[in-house]
């Protein structure tokens, strides 16, 4: 999925999160500069500090999208009041 994605953006927050399944955030950031040079990677310590990095990096009508996990699709849409919304 990331190497489909990745490309697609100029900004990529990574992010731990609680799963067995998780890759860790250093490798991710790791593999997305050396596979996608052009895009700028931020590393968070938890999904709290990931979506401030985000809304931070992102223009007022600019989207933010969370990919991975539908638990941390979950957990992020809770941490911006449950807002969200869908594209067409």
């Amino acid at each position: 999925m990331l190497r489909v994605l990745a490309p697609l953006f100029k900004h990529i927050v990574v992010t731990p999160f609680e799963s067995d399944r998780a890759v860790a955030p250093e490798e991710l950031d790791t593999f997305i500069k050396a596979e996608f040079p052009k895009v700028k990677t931020s590393v968070a310590i938890d999904p709290t500090h990931a979506l401030e990095l985000a809304q931070a990096a992102t223009p007022v009508d600019g989207l933010i999208l969370t990919a991975g996990s539908f638990y941390l699709a979950g957990e992020m849409r809770k941490l911006a009041g449950g807002q969200a919304s869908v594209a067409r």
